[in-house]
């Protein structure tokens, strides 16, 4: 069975942006993964509004998504109601629109 890493916001901007406190790591971890990274449109979403402080943090993440490096999914559209659940129920902690995703698609691939 392939390996499978769920990717959040948090190291996909810090793998790009130069600036952020943990880059030189997270690029070691990167590069260490022998995994599928998969990621959704809502940790997308949350990425370019994050780089566009950045300096061509944007294009990175472009070049990052043309690349095919990363697999990116929509699963909200076939998850609705797991994904809003998911934030109700957690919603006294950060769970977010993006996080809510990220275990929905965890939940398909488990359930696969």
């Amino acid at each position: 069975m392939a390996k499978i890493a769920f990717l959040d916001t948090g190291p996909l901007v810090s793998f790009i942006d130069k600036r952020e406190y943990h880059h030189t790591w997270i690029k070691s971890v990167f590069s260490e993964i022998d995994a599928s990274l998969k990621t959704n449109t809502a940790v997308i979403t949350e990425a370019f509004f994050l780089l566009k402080r950045s300096n061509r943090g944007e294009e990175g993440l472009m070049k990052m998504i043309n690349s095919g490096f990363l697999e990116i999914q929509d699963p909200f559209s076939s998850n609705q109601r797991f994904v809003l659940d998911v934030m109700n129920k957690y919603n006294d902690v950060p769970c977010a629109f993006a996080d809510a995703n990220l275990l929905a698609m965890f939940e398909n691939d488990k359930n696969s």
